[in-house]
């Protein structure tokens, strides 16, 4: 169980950097 959420939560993480990632380089296209 303990397993699942690490796994859970280092999957989240991915997304959200990411997401910010893809998110800083729209600015910085914008800009």
């Amino acid at each position: 169980m303990i397993v699942l959420g690490v796994t859970l939560a280092g999957f989240l993480y991915a997304r959200l950097k990411k997401f910010t990632r893809s998110q800083f380089e729209d600015l910085s296209l914008d800009g």
